[in-house]
């Protein structure tokens, strides 16, 4: 009976190196993963800054004027140059009245 006793303690201990040897490979293993933990926890800090970034972009793009706003401004400024066109002939016509009522006065209404 001694010899089975012995027999099964010869087995828990090889079954024990065993376990040793795989714990020693599995952490031997995993040894990089950790090292990996820390490079996706600064690669997941700088994507979440990135797009912080890209939305205030996103949302400061959106505030831009567009095409068609440029273009409504562009319209507006060549409707402006028209008026300001009439206004300024009609100003010449109000200077010419103008002087000649200065004229007018000058001579003292036409009496000398």
């Amino acid at each position: 009976m001694l010899d089975w006793i012995k027999g099964l303690e010869a087995a828990f201990s090889v079954t024990a190196m065993m376990f040793a040897a795989v714990a020693l490979v599995v952490s031997w293993i995993t040894r990089g993963s950790k090292a990996n933990a820390v490079s996706i926890a600064k690669l997941e800090a700088e994507h979440n800054d990135l797009c912080d970034r890209v939305s205030d972009l996103e949302s400061a793009v959106k505030n831009q004027p567009t095409k068609d706003d440029f273009h409504k401004v562009e319209m507006a400024i060549t409707e402006m140059n028209g008026k300001v066109a009439t206004v300024s002939t009609e100003l010449a016509s109000v200077a010419r009245i103008a002087k000649r009522l200065d004229d007018f006065l000058l001579n003292k209404g036409g009496q000398s």
